[in-house]
C-alpha cells in the first residue's frame, strides 16, 4: 500500500477538504518535499471563492499531468526527504525554497531562459499539487537549497517577494527618489519594505485598511494615505509627493477600479512622473493582491 499524508484539496468553488492522499514517489528528476511552512495567495482565494481560474478540471495540465481536485500551495519551503535518481546538486535533509513554476525547457521561451513565460506555463499548487501537504513530490528545478540555518519561516515568503523584487528592478527607482505604492497587501508591503531597504527613504502609502496601514507604519513607511476621504487624501497625496509628483508608482492592488493615468482619487496627483509606473503582478494573470 503506499504511503498516504493529509493534505488541504481544491475539490470545487467553496469545496476544499482535509483528507488523506497517496505520496507519489519522486521521479528521476523530481524530488520528495516535507513543507514546513505555506503561505496563502490571493490566488488561492480566488479559486476558493469562486474558481476555477487556473486550476484545470476537464483536462490534466500539459505538465503536471494532473487536474483536480490538487492540493493548494504555491508559496512553500520545507525539507527534502528524497530524490529522483537523476537529480544532482540536492540530497534528503536539505532545506529548500519552492519557486513553482512548471517550464518545459524546450519552447522557444525556455531555450532563451525565459521559462517565465514558458507555452506550457504553471503553477505547483495551481496547475498541479502544491505545498498544502505533508509531503509533496515537486520537479526537482522547483527547489532551491537554502543556506544552513535560513528561517523556513521566511523562505516561504520569498515567492511573493521576488515578485515585488521584480517589479522595484523593473521600475528603475533611485535612493532619493519618491515612491508612490498604492495597495498595502502583503506584495505591496513587500515593494515598500524593499524601497527602504534600496534608499527610497520618501515613500508614500495608499491603502484604505487601517491594520496594513499600521502594519506600513511599523515598517518605516513615513506617509500613508487613507484613499477612502477624497478630499483628505487628494491633500495629503498632494503635500506628500509635492509639485512634481512621484518619480515612480506601484500599482498593487489588482482591482479592476485603480488604472493609472485615470482620475482615480488615489492616483490623480500622480502628475509627472520621470519614468513609467511598475506594476507589481503575477506571472498568471497579471493581477497579484
Amino acid at each position: 500500500m503506499s504511503p498516504t499524508a493529509t493534505a488541504v484539496r481544491w475539490h470545487g468553488a467553496g469545496d476544499v477538504r482535509l483528507e488523506q492522499v497517496a505520496v507519489r514517489p519522486p521521479g528521476p528528476e523530481e524530488v520528495l518535499v516535507r513543507p514546513a511552512y505555506c503561505g496563502i495567495c490571493g490566488s488561492d482565494l480566488h479559486e476558493v471563492a469562486d474558481g476555477p481560474h487556473a486550476i484545470p478540471v476537464s483536462q490534466p495540465h500539459g505538465l503536471s499531468g494532473q487536474r483536480a481536485p490538487l492540493v493548494l500551495g504555491h508559496e512553500f519551503s520545507g525539507t527534502v526527504e528524497a530524490v529522483g535518481e537523476a537529480v544532482h546538486g540536492l540530497e534528503p535533509g536539505d532545506t529548500v525554497a519552492i519557486e513553482p513554476n512548471y517550464r518545459c525547457g524546450s519552447c522557444p521561451a525556455c531555450r532563451e531562459g525565459r521559462y517565465h513565460v514558458c507555452r506550457h506555463f504553471g503553477f505547483a499548487g495551481l496547475m498541479g499539487d502544491g505545498g498544502m501537504a505533508e509531503l509533496v513530490t515537486v520537479p526537482a528545478v522547483m527547489a532551491h537549497r537554502l543556506p544552513p540555518g535560513f528561517d523556513l519561516a521566511q523562505a516561504a515568503v520569498l515567492e511573493p517577494a521576488a515578485v515585488a523584487l521584480h517589479a522595484v528592478r523593473r521600475s528603475g527607482v533611485r535612493p532619493g527618489d519618491r515612491a508612490v505604492v498604492v495597495g498595502l497587501g502583503p506584495v505591496g508591503l513587500l515593494v515598500c519594505a524593499l524601497l527602504l531597504r534600496r534608499g527610497v527613504s520618501d515613500v508614500v502609502g495608499v491603502e484604505p485598511d487601517a491594520d496594513r496601514r499600521s502594519l506600513a507604519a511599523h515598517l518605516g513607511v513615513p506617509r500613508l494615505v487613507d484613499p477612502r476621504d477624497t478630499d483628505a487624501s487628494e491633500v495629503a497625496a498632494r503635500a506628500a509627493v509635492g509639485a512634481d509628483g512621484a518619480h515612480v508608482a506601484f500599482e498593487v492592488v489588482g482591482a479592476g477600479g485603480v488604472r493609472c493615468g485615470e482620475p482615480q482619487p488615489a492616483q490623480r496627483w500622480h502628475r509627472r512622473p520621470r519614468r513609467p509606473r511598475a506594476a507589481a503582478g503575477d506571472r498568471r494573470s497579471g493581477v497579484r493582491q
